[in-house]
This record gives C-alpha cells, sequence and structure tokens, in this order.
C-alpha cells in the first residue's frame, strides 16, 4: 500500500491464512515491515506470523512444463510461531530493527520469558523457500520444542499445507538420520557414547510422540519402519553395555586382547560399510559403529557367529580362548535380540500398535504382516546364524568344560537355551512373515519353514538335555506344546531315575529318589495342563522304551485315568487296554469286550486267537454279579461261544489233515500233499474255487485263523475219506459242521451274506452225492441195501446229526430242497460283499455254474429230489430207533451197575467171591479182575473166568461179551461186499 496525500493505493494483499487463535485476545494485533521490507511481521498476543511480501521468482523451472492457465505459481512465505499456552506467556511489544543487511530483524518483548529477536530471510530468491518444509517444521519440534526453556510452542501444525506421502517421508528421514547420527542436530563425534545413545533414543521418542499427537496417523509400514529405527537404537545402547564388559573382562586377562565385537565391527567396515572412512583404532571402529552403523547390527549378529566358527574350523586356539568368545557371541545375540523385543511390546502403544497382538515382541496373526517390509528380527541371514551359533556354543561349553572354565560353561550352557527361545521367535516371525505374502511359492516357503523350525527346535531341546538344562529345555517343549521332544525328555529322564535308582553304583538313591519323585509330579502336571494331547505322545512313547513294565505300572499307579483314555482310544492298542482293565481297572466286563475284538479282527494266528477268547469269556464270567453264575443269556457269551466252535472246527480240519502230512518237510510240502490228496475233485473242475480252497488249507497247515468263508470251504470243498480214527474223521461230520459253524455267526451277519451261506452249503451236499449210482444200484438191489447205500450219503449224515444236535430247530440254519439251492453263487450281487476283482467273481460264477449243471442233471435225471425226501425220512426213522436202543442202554448199564455194586459191597449172590467186575469204558467190556486171593489157593487163569461167566457161573449178572472172532468173520464180509460195490459204481464226475 503507497499513501500520497490524503488518498491511498493498495498494491499487494496478503491473506493471514497460517494463524490459528488459541483464545479470546485482549489486545490488537500490531503489524511491522523491517528493513529492506521484503517481510511482514504481525504480532497477536499468542503468536507472531511473517509474511513475506515479495513473489517467488518467476523463473521457476516447473513453469516451462504447463500453459498459462494452467501453471499455479508458487505462494510467498507465510509462517506462524506460536507461544506455549502452559506457561502464561504473551506477546506485548515488537520494535523492527533498522540494519542494513538483507535480514529482516524485530525485537519482541515476550511477558514472563524476556526479549527475543526475529530475523527473517527473503524467501523469494529460492522458489524452494516458498514454505517451510514439514521435515524442518518437524525437525524443530523434536530437538527444541523439548526445552524446558522453551517460551515457544513448536509442535502446532498447519493440515492444509501438508500431504500424507510428504509427512510419512519426512518422519521417516529424520529417523534415519537420528539413528545414523546424520542430522545436524546431534554430534557425530561425541565425547560419551552413552549419552549420545541416550539423547538420540530421546529424539526417536519425542519424535513418535510429536508424530501420533500433532499429525494424521501414520501408515502401518511407515510406523513399523519407526518402530525399527527406535528398537535398533534401544539394542545399541544394551550392546554397549556388553561391549564395556567385554572389555574391562579383556584387559583382565594374561594377555589383553580384542573383544568378540571389536573383530566384529573390523569385519563390517571391510565388507559391509565401505562409506566409512576406515580408523586404525580398533577401539574408535567400536565407537564410531555406535554412532554411525546401529542400523547394520543384523549383520554385526552375523559376523559374531562367523567369527567363532571360523575359529573352531582352524582348530589354533586353545578351548578356553573360544569358550570365551562363545560366551561374547551369546552375549551379543541375547542382549540385541532380547532388548529389541522387550523395546517392541513395552513401546507399541506409543507406535499406535496393540501389545496384544504381539505377545513377547512377535505378531501372531498373518494378516498383520500385510505390506510390512521384512522384519530386521528375523532375516534370512540371521536365521541361517542363530540355529549353528546356538549347536556351536553348547558343543564348545561341552567340550571345554574343566575345572578352571566350569563358571564359564556354566554361563554358556544357561545362555543356550536363551538362544533356543529366540530362535524360535525368529522361525515364527518368519513363517508368518512369508505366508503373509501370499501366493504359491511364498506359501510352500512358509511350510517348509514351519517344518524346518520345529526340527531345529527339537534338535536344540535335545542338545540342552545334554548340557544340563533340563528344566530349560522342558519349560520351551511346554510353552510350544512341543509333545513329541517334552514327551521323549520326561520319559528318558524317568528312565535314566529308574535306572539309576536300580543300580548299586553310581548315584546314591537318596539324590535319586527326591527327583524321580519330582519327574512323576511334573508328568502328572503334565496330565492336567495338556490332557489327551499330552497322554498321546508320553504313552505312544514311553511304551516303546526298553522299560516299557515299569513305565506301564507307574501309569497305572500315577495316571490310571489318563492311560485309561489313551488305551481305549485306538483298536490298536487293545492288547494292552484289557491287561490294565483287569489288573488295574477291575473293569472285566471291557476287558472281555477288548479280547474279543483282538481275537475276532487283529489275531491271524488260530493259537493265539483262541487263548484270547478263552480269556474273554473269564473274563466275562468275572463280570458277572455275585448273585448270577451263568452267561448263557448274554449276546457277548454266545458270541464267543460261536468264534471258540469256529477255532475248534478249524483245528477238527487241520487233525483230519494230520496223518496224511505229518511227515512233511515243512509248510509248503504239507499244503501240496493235502492238496493232492483232498482237493483233487475240485482241481479238476473247479479251477477257481481250488485256487480259494489251496489258499484256504494254506493257513490251515501253517495255524491261521480262517474266516467263516474259508472255513465253510475247507469243510466242504475238500474230498472227505473215513479214517480209522473216528475222532479226527470228518467223512460224515463235514457239512454238518459247516451248518453249524454258520449257525453260530449268523446274528454278526448280513441277512443276504448268511443266506447265501445257507444255500451255497447245500448245494456242496446234494453236489457231492453220486445220484447216479445210487440209481443203478437201486434197480438191483433190494431196498435194505438201498436204504445201506443212503445212509453212506453226505445228505443222510448231515440231516441225521444236524436233527439228533438240533441243528435245525434252534437256530439259522435249516433244511433245504435241491430246487431252493440250484442257483447259489451265481450272480454278481451274492458275491459283491467279498470284494475280490471282477476276474475272481467271474471264475467263482462259472465254478458255482457248473455246479448248478450237475445238480440239474441230478433233479431230472437220477430222482434228486425224491431221494432227498427218501433219505430225511430214513435219518429220522435211524435216529428214533437209534435213541430208543440208547434209552434201552442205558437201562441195562443202570441195572448192571446196580447189581455190580451189591456184588462189590458183599449183598446178595456171589457175597465173599474173591472176585469182582469193573467196567471197562473203553473197550465197551466187562473185565474180571482179580482182587484178592485166598491163601493157598491157586490164581484163576483169564480164560477159566471166561469160561465160567459163559456157563452162567453169575446168573443174576448182566454181561456184555463180544466173540472177537465172529467179529472178525463179519467185518471180513462186509468188506469184500463193499470192494464189489465200488467195482461197479461209477463216479459222479463221470456221471
Amino acid at each position: 500500500m503507497s499513501l500520497s496525500g490524503t488518498s491511498a493505493m493498495i498494491k499487494q494483499m496478503h491473506a493471514v491464512s497460517s494463524y490459528q487463535p488459541t483464545g479470546l485476545s485482549t489486545s490488537a494485533p500490531k503489524l511491522v515491515l523491517p528493513r529492506p521490507g521484503h517481510t511482514a511481521i504481525i504480532m497477536f498476543e499468542d503468536a507472531i506470523v511473517m509474511v513475506a511480501l515479495n513473489r517467488p521468482n518467476d523463473a521457476d523451472p516447473e513453469a516451462q512444463f504447463h500453459g498459462d492457465e494452467s501453471y499455479i505459481a508458487p505462494q510467498p512465505l507465510q509462517d506462524a510461531v506460536y507461544l506455549r499456552s502452559d506457561r502464561g506467556f504473551a506477546f506485548t511489544g515488537i520494535e523492527s530493527e533498522d540494519t542494513r543487511s538483507a535480514l529482516a530483524a524485530c525485537c519482541i518483548f515476550v511477558q514472563g520469558a524476556g526479549l527475543m529477536r526475529l530475523t527473517n530471510i527473503d524467501s523469494s530468491e529460492d522458489p524452494g523457500l516458498s514454505q517451510i518444509s514439514t521435515k524442518s517444521k518437524i525437525e524443530q519440534a523434536v530437538f527444541f520444542g523439548v526445552l524446558l526453556d522453551n517460551a515457544l510452542d513448536l509442535s502446532r501444525y498447519e493440515k492444509k499445507t501438508r500431504t500424507q506421502p510428504e509427512l510419512e517421508n519426512a518422519v521417516l528421514a529424520i529417523s534415519h538420520e537420528i539413528l545414523t547420527s546424520q542430522t545436524s542436530m546431534i554430534s557425530s563425534s561425541p565425547v560419551s557414547i552413552e549419552d549420545n545413545l541416550a539423547r538420540r533414543a530421546k529424539a526417536l521418542n519425542t519424535l513418535i510422540a510429536h508424530v501420533q499427537s500433532s499429525y494424521p496417523p501414520l501408515s502401518h509400514e511407515a510406523t513399523w519402519r519407526l518402530l525399527w529405527d527406535a528398537e535398533r537404537l534401544a539394542a545399541g545402547q544394551a550392546l554397549w553395555q556388553v561391549s564395556e564388559k567385554h572389555r574391562a573382562n579383556a584387559k583382565l586377562e594374561e594377555k589383553p586382547r580384542a573383544t568378540l565385537l571389536h573383530e566384529c565391527v573390523r569385519m563390517l567396515q571391510e565388507v559391509e560399510y565401505t562409506a566409512v572412512k576406515q580408523i586404525p583404532s580398533s577401539d574408535e571402529q567400536l565407537r564410531q559403529m555406535f554412532v554411525l552403523q546401529l542400523a547394520y547390527l543384523d549383520k554385526i549378529l552375523c559376523h559374531a557367529y562367523s567369527v567363532v566358527h571360523d575359529l573352531v574350523e582352524e582348530g589354533e586356539r586353545p578351548a578356553a580362548f573360544i569358550l570365551r568368545l562363545a560366551s561374547e557371541a551369546d552375549d551379543i545375540w541375547i542382549s540385541v535380540l532380547e532388548t529389541a523385543l522387550t523395546f517392541r511390546v513395552d513401546n507399541a502403544e506409543l507406535y499406535g500398535l496393540q501389545p496384544d497382538s504381539m505377545p513377547e515382541g512377535i505378531l501372531t496373526d498373518d494378516a498383520a504382516y500385510i505390506k510390512i517390509p521384512e522384519f530386521w528380527t528375523s532375516g534370512q541371514t540371521m536365521l541361517k546364524s542363530i540355529g549353528p551359533l546356538t549347536k556351536l556354543a553348547g558343543q564348545i561349553s561341552e567340550s571345554a568344560y574343566e575345572a578352571e572354565t566350569e563358571d564359564l560353561c556354566s554361563k554358556v550352557a544357561i545362555e543356550n537355551a536363551q538362544l533356543v527361545q529366540l530362535t524360535c521367535y525368529m522361525y515364527e516371525e518368519r513363517g508368518h512373515w512369508t505366508r503373509s505374502r501370499g501366493g504359491s511359492r511364498y506359501l510352500a516357503e512358509a511350510k517348509a519353514l514351519q517344518e524346518n523350525g520345529i526340527k531345529a527346535r527339537t534338535e536344540q531341546l535335545r542338545d540342552l538335555v545334554n548340557i544340563g538344562q533340563l528344566p530349560a529345555a522342558l519349560h520351551l517343549a511346554e510353552k510350544y506344546r512341543d509333545m513329541h521332544s517334552l514327551t521323549r525328555m520326561i520319559v528318558d529322564e524317568a528312565t535314566y531315575l529308574s535306572q539309576s535308582y536300580g543300580e548299586s553304583a553310581g548315584i546314591s538313591k537318596e539324590v535319586v529318589k527326591p527327583r524321580m519323585d519330582e519327574n512323576t509330579a511334573r508328568i502328572g502336571r503334565y496330565f492336567r495342563k495338556f490332557g489327551d494331547e499330552f497322554g498321546n505322545a508320553v504313552f505312544d512313547y514311553g511304551l516303546m522304551q526298553g522299560n516299557a513294565g515299569d513305565f506301564f505300572k507307574n501309569a497305572q499307579e500315577h495316571w490310571g485315568k489318563y492311560l485309561k483314555t489313551w488305551l481305549r482310544a485306538d483298536p490298536a492298542r487293545a492288547k494292552l487296554c484289557w491287561i490294565n482293565d483287569v489288573m488295574a481297572d477291575k473293569d472285566y466286563a471291557h476287558a472281555s469286550g477288548m479280547l474279543k475284538m483282538i481275537a475276532t479282527e487283529q489275531e491271524d494266528i488260530l493259537w493265539s486267537k483262541e487263548v484270547q477268547l478263552s480269556l474273554a469269556k473269564l473274563s466275562l464270567l468275572a463280570a458277572l454279579p455275585p448273585s448270577s453264575s451263568s452267561t448263557d443269556k448274554q449276546p457277548m457269551a454266545t458270541l464267543l461261544e460261536g468264534e471258540l466252535l469256529t477255532a475248534s472246527t478249524q483245528r477238527r480240519v487241520y487233525a483230519y489233515l494230520l496223518p496224511e502230512i505229518h511227515a512233511a518237510i515243512d509248510p509248503p510240502a504239507e499244503l501240496e500233499i493235502a492238496l493232492e490228496l483232498y482237493a483233487r475233485t475240485t482241481r479238476k473242475y473247479h479251477p477257481t474255487l481250488f485256487a480259494q480252497l489251496e489258499n484256504t488249507l494254506g493257513k490251515v497247515v501253517s495255524h491261521i485263523a480262517l474266516s467263516l468263508e474259508e472255513l465253510i470251504d475247507a469243510l466242504t470243498l475238500t474230498d472227505q475219506y473215513d479214517t480209522r480214527d473216528p475222532d479226527t474223521s470228518l467223512h460224515e461230520s463235514s457239512f454238518y459242521l459247516a451248518l453249524q459253524v454258520l449257525n453260530v455267526n449268523w446274528p454278526q451277519l448280513d441277512p443276504g451274506r448268511a443266506e447265501y451261506l445257507l444255500r451255497l452249503i447245500w448245494k456242496r451236499v446234494y453236489v457231492s452225492t453220486n445220484w447216479g449210482a445210487l440209481n443203478r444200484k437201486h434197480e438191483s438191489r433190494p431196498e435194505d441195501e438201498t436204504h445201506d447205500l443212503l445212509r453212506n450219503t453226505p445228505l443222510y449224515h448231515t440231516v441225521m446229526l444236524g436233527t439228533d444236535n438240533l441243528l435245525f430247530t434252534q437256530g439259522f440254519t435249516q433244511i433245504l430242497d435241491p430246487a431252493d439251492v440250484h442257483d447259489a453263487g451265481t450272480t454278481a450281487t451274492e458275491l459283491a460283499y467279498l470284494q475280490h476283482g471282477a476276474d475272481w467273481l467271474a471264475g467263482v460264477i462259472k465254478d458255482n455254474e457248473s455246479m448248478d449243471r450237475t445238480l440239474l442233471s441230478a433233479i431230472e435225471k437220477y430222482k434228486c429230489a425224491e431221494w432227498t425226501v427218501e433219505c430225511k425220512r430214513l435219518a429220522l426213522t435211524d435216529l428214533e430207533i437209534h435213541r430208543e436202543a440208547e434209552a434201552a442202554d442205558r437201562e441195562a448199564e443202570a441195572t448192571v451197575e446196580a447189581e455190580l455194586e451189591v456184588a462189590t459191597n458183599g449183598h446178595g449172590p456171589g457175597n465173599g467171591d474173591a472176585r469182582e467186575w469193573t467196567a471197562d469204558e473203553e473197550r465197551d467190556e466187562y473185565v474180571l479182575e482179580e482182587s484178592e486171593v485166598e491163601e493157598g489157593e491157586e490164581p484163576m487163569q483169564v480164560n477159566d473166568r471166561w469160561a465160567r461167566v459163559r456157563e452162567g457161573d453169575s446168573p443174576n449178572w448182566a454181561v456184555k461179551i463180544e466173540d472177537d472172532e465172529e467179529a472178525e468173520q463179519v467185518a471180513g464180509r462186509e468188506g469184500e461186499e463193499e470192494e464189489r460195490e465200488e467195482r461197479e459204481d461209477v463216479s459222479m464226475s463221470e456221471d
């Protein structure tokens, strides 16, 4: 504005936009224009506003890239400086200075503070000075606003002039400059490193506090970058303390030496930090690292491992020297990483993060890692260094153990547990970060990291135990719920203590017993804390060790509930479960069920199966209440009886084969003989069934338990011969036994399966009879002889035995006619449950259809149906006669026994006779034995005795005498007749 007389002309107008009143003002603003006039200064009661009057230089390089209309010229500089509102300060007066310099200056009176001088440069000379940068404003607040005696409030923020990228770039730049001492506000050549680190740490703390309170929230990435700078500086402070301690210890040695950190810094200068001027002094290099190079802390840690590793590989230094370096390496790693993680948790809220999301300094949610750069605390190179260092330090402490190094070895061993914990942290953090990247490559890498982390932890925990750090190892395994490692350590400890307690030499029992009790209590605590998760692991491992018996007994005594749960959780543990049921829980009913399951589902060896079934039955009896004495009405008892009957039937099959195969040299030879003698018909006419029978008989001679179908095949597909031993012969009973085992098993069978097997057995009964020969002989012989022929057929024997033993009236089985069974086993639906291949299925159907053709021929040509009716009638008639004869025999035997009793006791006829009659059950004869002989009397010869019997010397005694000669003559005639009939017969297959 220019004044001329009474007129005034306004040349420029400047809106004051930088001032924001903080309250009501009691005085009017004052305007001064100091020479040379490029800046106007306005004094408010609470602020000073500086307004540049000259516009910036028009020669702005940006102008050439814009048109005349689109180009917006930079605005003149305008800024405001406020007084602190909490101290009662106020601007009360202002006077301009008359200077001849290019600076516009004035003096300002501040109530409560004194005189303040303000100078301004001409901002129009440099387009970059059109406004004060965000970085400069923040630096003023960080480095000057925190001064206690500063009357100015440098934390005020002009929102409309800042952008988010500009703000974050400025903050990150300031943070990095503080970390590396690149800012002019902090000396790069401090006298005290400790004070320098403290001042820089305080500056970073002030920086984040100022930004959080005065500016909009920063991005997640920017926040974490600021936090990492602060972590490094905090870790640097801790490392400085460690360094001072190491230097002091090195000076106390006989030959003073450089510390490990000195060597690490030297390597850093040579390899990593080439921008720093090389300094000859190692101590000065170390100081410069703390001032300028804390951004490379991760590389320092890696060099620490490399130095120790290289010295061990060289093998030229004493073990004690290597041990000291290993101890220093531990200190460096632990101090840096533990301090960084602790600082992260303690200051999370200051940086706008949630402490709960990072317990122990590690973010637990993969999503929280999105858009965050790689963490410096878990870089790939560090991850490759800490694991080997942990292992190497443990080996060094173990190998260097001597009396003079005992304390240092113990220190390294304890620190080894801390390194294992840090290794776990690093794998966890690296795994989360890698998974958050997304994509198949990163996911595969994350999976590999997880597997490597578990493997590394397992090995490190084992190494901790080897160097005497069992409590620390158990703590880590418990923390990470590593049941694999936890159970192995605790079971191995129990085994060691148990063996030590039992040995006369070694550790005394007074020392071992408390440790055993402590270990037992510890296991109990783990059971309560982890439940089945721990139980499954500890029992899986403990019961596979050499002292499994002792462990099992101890488990029954102290952790019976968990042992019971574990044993019953998996059928594979049934063999231990039933033992525990009987010994510890007295649960005999459950033991019976377990034994039954073992026998029917798991056991292959026939003898073992029979033993287990017998034990199951015994357990079932033990489970009965005292008032009960029978299990007959219990389904389980019926099932066990059926299984035992099935097993005993298989033994009968083997006993039938044994007379012919007992001389074979091995099971294959036994099988070959059995097939040659007992599978001729099946081999000739039914190839698929023969292959099936071959497999079945192979199991029989090897004493492998058969399935129901296999046992039925063994009974119904083999050729039956009458043997001299009636106890082992299956000539008359094979089909009856097949029906019997089916009858006892049918309640557990699918109805379709049971029906198919019943029809199959009866089909084979009918097919096994030579109906053509029967017809021809019937035509030429009397009826009595025909009946004798019928009595020698499988159908007759089966009906006779089944009826006599109530098989057809008390169960599933019944007598089926030929017409009801002719198509058994000829459809894929019937055989589907066997789950064999298509080729086998087709072959079995073909063989069964072949039997069908034979059966239909017998029905149509040889009156099979009529013979069946006659055979059943004859069997029932003979059975009735047989029962009447047995009744008469029993009555006669009762009479004989009564008369023998009278004779023996001296009553009735024969009283006082020196002889008595005794029944010989094996021969079914009565043998006269000499009991006493009168003195002087000659013993009566046996022939004389039999003669007296024949002459009726004892008329009141019923004595059965069999004439051996007459029996032999009858037998000879019958044998000749049978041979003549066999020459006339034609086999069924030929028919």
